[in-house]
């Protein structure tokens, strides 16, 4: 096991960590539990056929961290170039990160100030003008909610597992599915990530992670009990859940079958596991794990970052309170490529990083956003939504990230949502500032 070293400047402490575990499980079903192996899911261990799916146009920001595997970055050619500030919307209550598909933003979002008469809804503008393209559209009573898109269906979570589809285009529901059980203790406060026909999604205290058929609501498979509020990472061939500490699980996609699981023996609460290639990123309680997504077997780790990365070019852009660091990730060099130190006082980071258009987008806690060079971590454009975090505090929400796709960067600043656009795709109604150094 490697031991990573960082520069002393860079504030995080890495080291090799020995007493994890990876136990693989044969097709016998020995080690950690198997998938569900009812009817049900036998019936639908196939992975749909895609029948019935809308085409998608162009790129999308489909799920928590743009994508199914959450890495917080994108490729998208129309995101380079100077952004404009396109359009503003004030919820009046908490915004979770949005959706790009279809030409359209899409934002759920909490209203209600007391407890009892907070809500769910969801809304979806144009991306260009802010025009209200469909909604909002009331879900129920929740004070936590998220979203994911996939194949011309937007797909709602709220605290209790009651989960949405909704037609993209016009908003119309498609089906409703309570996937939560009578029991109180089971939440589901991570977001859902829509991939490839299905909606794999989490509840906490060792409920089960499962799958849900996108075009009738039905659960294909539910898989270990783990239990969790972390969003599950999702490839071609593979669904990662990450429960808490170091503890994670690779199921198989079409069964929901226990592939590996690594466990540590304690129960912090985890955050969302990046997968880029055959490594997994596991984050959790300030300490970030590199494990090998074939085996589970763990590496490395680093300690001292606060919120999951962005990864994106052999760079991990890393938050360690109100810092930024870009480390290479390993087997590269393993170094610190560059770090932004921002001046004394300065509140935390908001939301994890995001790489769209060769630049890493940072959102802060008193509401400034500011965008670095991904290669040289020089300063390039900011921008700030104060009146986002005057007047009272509406707590509750969703998961908090921004988005990027189609030439439209979307950003949650607390109750506003904030549209940029890129000058390859619109002229914009305005300019963001030329970020100086602090």
């Amino acid at each position: 096991m490697t031991a990573h070293t960082l520069a002393a400047a860079c504030a995080i402490a890495c080291g090799g960590r020995a007493s994890l575990s990876a136990i693989a499980v044969d097709s016998d079903g020995g080690g950690a539990p198997r998938g569900d192996t009812s009817a049900d899911a036998a019936a639908d261990a196939e992975l749909p056929d895609g029948a019935g799916y809308l085409p998608d146009l162009g790129p999308q920001s489909a799920a928590y961290q743009i994508n199914a595997a959450h890495t917080g970055s994108t490729d998208d050619a129309s995101l380079f170039g100077a952004p404009s500030r396109r359009w503003a919307h004030d919820f009046g209550g908490p915004v979770a990160f949005p959706l790009i598909a279809h030409g359209k933003v899409i934002a759920t979002f909490i209203t209600g100030e007391r407890p009892a008469d907070k809500r769910v809804s969801v809304q979806a503008f144009d991306a260009l003008t802010g025009a209200s393209v469909w909604g909002p559209i009331d879900l129920g009573v929740s004070d936590t909610a998220s979203s994911a898109y996939d194949g011309g269906r937007v797909f709602t979570l709220d605290r209790a597992g009651l989960m949405h589809a909704l037609d993209v285009d016009t908003g119309g529901v498609l089906w409703t599915a309570q996937l939560g059980t009578v029991a109180a203790s089971e939440q589901f406060l991570g977001a859902p990530t829509a991939f490839g026909g299905r909606v794999y999604i989490l509840p906490n205290n060792y409920g089960k992670a499962a799958a849900v058929d996108e075009m009738t609501g039905r659960v294909a498979w539910k898989g270990a009990r783990s239990g969790g509020s972390a969003s599950p990472a999702v490839t071609d061939s593979a669904v990662f859940v990450a429960v808490g500490c170091r503890n994670a699980y690779r199921l198989d996609r079409a069964t929901g079958a226990t592939v590996w699981h690594i466990e540590a023996g304690c129960s912090a609460s985890p955050g969302t596991p990046v997968v880029v290639d055959e490594t997994v990123f596991l984050f959790s309680e300030s300490t970030l794990h590199w494990a090998d997504a074939r085996t589970g077997a763990v590496s490395t780790t680093a300690t001292g970052a606060t919120l999951p990365p962005a990864m994106h070019g052999g760079v991990g852009f890393i938050p360690v309170n109100g810092r930024l660091h870009a480390l290479s990730l390993p087997p590269v060099t393993g170094g610190v490529s560059w770090q932004y130190l921002p001046a004394r006082g300065t509140p935390f980071i908001r939301t994890s990083p995001m790489v769209a258009g060769g630049h890493v987008h940072v959102l802060w806690d008193d509401c400034t956003l500011r965008a670095f060079d991904a290669t040289t971590g020089d300063p390039v454009w900011s921008d700030s939504e104060p009146s986002a975090c005057t007047g009272p505090v509406i707590s509750g929400g969703g998961p908090v990230a921004m988005a990027a796709a189609a030439g439209t960067i979307a950003v949650p600043y607390r109750r506003h949502l904030v549209v940029y656009g890129l000058a390859s795709a619109d002229a914009g109604t305005g300019t963001v500032s030329d970020a100086g150094t602090d």
